[in-house]
C-alpha cells in the first residue's frame, strides 16, 4: 500500500533451483518491474522464495536479522538506505540495526494490525477493514500469479494490464485462465 503498486509492466523469473514439471521449484527469484506512480519513480521488485538462509546484502552485517524470526519479510533498498519488515508488516526498522538507535518513528496514520488473523476477525465483526482487504489483496495476487507464469518461460514477460494480456509471448496467455475438464464448467 505504501508503495502504491499497481500492475507490473513486466515480470521475469531470473533464478530457479529444483524445478520439476510437476512441482514448483525449491527456490526461485522473480523480478517485477512497476511503472512510475504519482510522484514515485519506476520500481524493480525482487521476490525470493524458498530460501533456507537469509541472503547477504552490502551494508548489512552478517547474521543481522532481516524480516522476522522465520526469515520471512521484506527488504526495501532505496537511495538513502534500507528498511526491513516482517512477513505481515511487523517489526519494521531501518537497516543496519544501528540506524534505529536515534531514529524516531513518524506519527501513526493507518490503523495498525493486531496480527494477521486478529485483523481478519476484527474486520469480520464489523471493525476496521482488514489491512489486506480485497482491494489490496486482489492486485497483489494478480501480479504474484504472473510470477508463477513467468516460471514457465525463459526471459521477460511484458504485461498489458488494461488488456489483461502478455504481449511479447502470446503462448503464455493460455495460463491466464483455467482449463476445465469435460463435464466441469465455471459458474
Amino acid at each position: 500500500m505504501a508503495m502504491r503498486l499497481t500492475a507490473p509492466t513486466s515480470v521475469e523469473c531470473i533464478k530457479q533451483e529444483g524445478k520439476s514439471k510437476h512441482t514448483f521449484p525449491l527456490q526461485s527469484v522473480i523480478r517485477f518491474d512497476f511503472p512510475a506512480r504519482e510522484t514515485m519513480p519506476a520500481l524493480k521488485l525482487f521476490w525470493h522464495d524458498g530460501r533456507a538462509t537469509v541472503p547477504e546484502f552490502p551494508g548489512i552485517p552478517a547474521g543481522e536479522l532481516l524480516g522476522d524470526k522465520d526469515i520471512n519479510g521484506s527488504l526495501f533498498i532505496g537511495d538513502k538506505g534500507m528498511v526491513t519488515t516482517g512477513c505481515y508488516g511487523e517489526r519494521t526498522r531501518l537497516m543496519p540495526d544501528a540506524k534505529m538507535k536515534d531514529y524516531k518513528l513518524p506519527p501513526q496514520l493507518l490503523t495498525r494490525s493486531p496480527g494477521h488473523y486478529r485483523d481478519w476477525i476484527r474486520a469480520c465483526k464489523g471493525g476496521d477493514p482488514a489491512c489486506s482487504n480485497f482491494s489490496v489483496a486482489a492486485p497483489f495476487v494478480q501480479w504474484m500469479l504472473l510470477g508463477v507464469i513467468a516460471m514457465k518461460f525463459e526471459g521477460k514477460l511484458e504485461w498489458d494490464a488494461q488488456k489483461m494480456k502478455i504481449t511479447n509471448r502470446p503462448e503464455a496467455n493460455e495460463y491466464l485462465k483455467p482449463k476445465f475438464r469435460k463435464g466441469w464448467k465455471f459458474a
